[in-house]
């Protein structure tokens, strides 16, 4: 059996021809943003994000990997303010929240961290991601001499009104 190999050359190439036919593609950059990326190219797979994002300003998937990457790079503020734009057009979008709540954990700012956790709980009770990621920074905020709002029980979101209610 001979192996599959990756060919990024070819990638880009027909990336590069869908460009040349249609400069103004936001699908297409993000498509390639995130070739890019994956390949390790950072700096080339935010220029290509950013110019997605100026195309179409809402759109969320390039706003998302652009966040994602921001973090990557240690650039929390830039990749909260790419998440805050996510959840400003999509509420209920679980993804973003944990991302946003990940990247607050990483600047030690835990009761955001809940906070985002506990929205993604509120309507997804049952994710085990959400409920550990919030277990880890409750526990991180009460080693730092804070106390963490008592979590849902597993499988019951929170009542609106109550913390984590969307």
């Amino acid at each position: 059996m001979t192996p599959i190999t990756f060919q990024p050359a070819g990638d880009f190439a027909t990336f590069d021809a869908a460009l040349e036919r249609s400069p103004d593609s936001a699908d297409v950059l993000f498509q390639r943003g995130r070739l890019l990326a994956s390949l390790g190219q950072v700096d080339g797979a935010m220029a290509d994000l950013d110019k997605a994002i100026a195309l179409v300003p809402n759109y969320t998937r390039a706003l998302t990997s652009r966040g994602r990457l921001s973090r990557l790079q240690s650039n929390f503020d830039a990749a909260i303010s790419d998440f805050d734009s996510v959840i400003a057009l999509e509420p209920r979008n679980t993804f973003a929240l944990t991302q946003r709540g990940d990247t607050h954990t990483l600047k030690k700012d835990f009761a955001k961290a809940i906070a985002d956790y506990d929205r993604v709980l509120a309507i997804l009770p049952n994710d085990a991601t959400a409920r550990s990621q919030r277990a880890a920074a409750a526990a991180q905020l009460a080693a730092a001499g804070g106390t963490a709002p008592a979590a849902a029980p597993p499988g019951q979101a929170a009542k609106p009104g109550q913390v984590g209610s969307p």
